[in-house]
């Protein structure tokens, strides 16, 4: 995959309990991509999303409740594409500041 080990955040992405346990059972549980639906596409998730950007944090990691299916262009748009994140936090407001949703209105 091309995850920096060098990051403990993205080391997890390379053990087994992602890769055989918690990465295919999100997948089976939510086989499609949860932003195509949203739009009414039907589309088959290949990528699993943090929606609460864990940061190397245990529990954040393995919570299923924070684990999202998405097509593969969903995820490149959601953690690339736009120059800021679609991260969720608990709130249910965007996490980013950068996101165009936290923007201050101008009076």
């Amino acid at each position: 995959m091309g995850y920096d080990k060098r990051r403990p955040s993205e080391a997890f992405y390379s053990t087994s309990q992602w890769r055989r346990r918690l990465r295919p059972l999100q997948l089976t549980k939510q086989p499609l991509c949860s932003h195509c639906l949203d739009r009414g596409e039907i589309v088959l998730a290949s990528e699993v999303h943090h929606k609460v950007a864990h940061n190397g944090d245990f529990w954040l990691q393995r919570d299923p409740d924070n684990l999202l299916s998405l097509c593969k262009p969903c995820h490149s748009r959601v953690t690339h594409g736009k120059g800021y994140s679609e991260d969720v936090g608990v709130d249910g407001f965007k996490t980013d500041p950068k996101h165009p949703t936290n923007k201050k209105a101008v009076a």
